[in-house]
């Protein structure tokens, strides 16, 4: 079993930023944390790497802007929020140039899990059915990777990501 995301992966967020926001905390939180990092147009402020990821697809002045234009943002984003180190990344760049499809293909995938995170973030709370749905499209997703993937949820309510190497074994 291995958990997504360590609550603070390295170099991701602020320890200034608090655990919880309310709108009166907010403003003082935004000013203490670091909303871009240099060079990549990522906001920092849901405090969890799921949810910064949400973020990536936002609506602002009622325009849609989505950071995740292409692999290279895609690859940005990991490195910066840590979640992958510079090496990881070099390599993924690398493969990438050499099988331009697949890397056109991994940023489909990245937006589809997006959504799924997105309705667990609206409605993931009061809706089974949208926690079923996401759960299921997570899966198609990681069910087209080497070996096989997919998460289950647990009797508290909280998921594991679980790793199989042949898909005979589900």
């Amino acid at each position: 079993m291995t958990l997504l995301a360590p609550l603070r992966a390295p170099g991701y967020a602020s320890p200034n930023m608090p655990h919880s926001l309310s709108p009166a905390s907010l403003p003082s939180a935004l000013a203490a944390t670091p909303l871009r990092t240099a060079g990549a147009p990522f906001l920092w402020i849901g405090e969890r790497l799921w949810l910064d990821f949400v973020n990536t697809d936002d609506v602002r002045r009622g325009t849609r802007v989505d950071v995740l234009r292409d692999f290279e943002s895609l690859a940005r984003f990991l490195e910066s929020s840590g979640a992958f180190d510079g090496e990881h990344v070099h390599g993924m760049r690398r493969r990438a140039q050499q099988q331009p499809a697949g890397a056109a293909a991994a940023v489909v995938d990245a937006r589809r899990v997006r959504a799924a995170l997105r309705a667990l973030a609206e409605r993931g709370t009061s809706s089974e059915k949208a926690r079923c749905d996401a759960l299921a499209d997570i899966n198609r997703v990681l069910g087209r990777s080497a070996g096989t993937r997919r998460l289950d949820s647990r009797a508290d309510g909280t998921f594991c990501l679980l790793y199989t190497s042949d898909a005979a074994d589900e």
